[in-house]
């Protein structure tokens, strides 16, 4: 279950954009800003591999993603949803910022129980920025705390998971172009790991029906060391299949579902495969 909070302000030079989108059909909403709120709903695992049910469904993985409280700062307005608010979970839009328009999302991830008492947050506090010429970019703070019992008693720890670097340039539009799209990029620097992670992301606004679909890769290159023994870097894989579908009901109100397949590749083998399908649901207000 994810929580996010995103505080918006668009800036002058996003207002005209916002206004141009709305005069095109791109987008419906006064360009002043406004307060949202998203929720994801739940997503469950099924066993597709003979590893799965050890990775996956040993955890109880029941994944629910919420996103919720989107408080925008400059001037909130009870109008419909702009073009490039954010109407799914998993799945990545192609449109991004515009110039000046910047944002801070706060993510909170919890993860609960598995065949014992185990408790586990994620949280994410990202800042991002539209940079203009269809470029966006944002920066990350990770920290992760957890809980759990163990025969020598109940553990505890909090650390800290690095700093990521994201980019994301949008080449196509979803509503003036037959289909739009989007390559996005992000680092993670952590104390004993780098991860890379790439993004193709096609989606297309047909009449109330938005269908997105993205393609993603993810290399990690972990440093390990047993005791006595010399360093050793050990490297894994991943790739996603995303797919999704969200239909405007109302201006405020979305609903959909989403697919999730996810492969983890180590050493060059297929470590386990798991599919995740849950419906979303996004609902929009107006002053808070």
């Amino acid at each position: 279950m994810t929580f996010c909070g995103r505080f918006y302000t668009l800036g002058e030079s996003g207002r005209k954009v916002a206004r141009t989108a709305k005069s095109r059909g791109q987008g419906t909403q006064s360009p002043e800003g406004r307060a949202r709120f998203f929720v994801v709903g739940p997503s469950c695992g099924s066993d597709v591999f003979s590893k799965l049910w050890r990775c996956v469904m040993s955890t109880k993985s029941f994944t629910v993603t919420c996103a919720c409280l989107a408080l925008f700062l400059n001037g909130l307005s009870p109008q419909s949803s702009l073009a490039y608010e954010r109407h799914l979970s998993y799945l990545y839009e192609s449109l991004v910022l515009p110039k000046g328009a910047m944002e801070v999302e706060l993510w909170t991830t919890p993860r609960l129980m598995r065949d014992h008492y185990f408790v586990r947050f994620d949280e994410r506090i990202e800042f991002e920025v539209g940079l203009g010429k269809n470029l966006q970019t944002a920066f990350y703070l990770n920290m992760r705390g957890q809980a759990e019992t163990s025969d020598d008693g109940m553990k505890k720890k909090f650390e800290f998971r690095g700093v990521s670097s994201e980019w994301k340039w949008q080449i196509t539009n979803p509503v003036s172009n037959f289909i739009g799209s989007s390559l996005y990029g992000e680092i993670t620097w952590m104390p004993h790991e780098i991860e890379l992670e790439g993004k193709i992301i096609l989606d297309k606004w047909i009449g109330r029906v938005l269908l997105a679909y993205n393609l993603v890769g993810e290399f990690e290159i972990e440093a390990e060391q047993e005791k006595g023994k010399e360093l050793e870097w050990e490297k894994a894989g991943i790739i996603e299949n995303i797919l999704g579908v969200s239909i405007r009901l109302a201006d405020s109100v979305h609903v959909g579902l989403e697919v999730l397949n996810k492969n983890k590749l180590s050493e060059g083998k297929l470590d386990y495969s798991a599919l995740f399908v849950g419906p979303n649901v996004f609902l929009s207000s107006g002053r808070m």
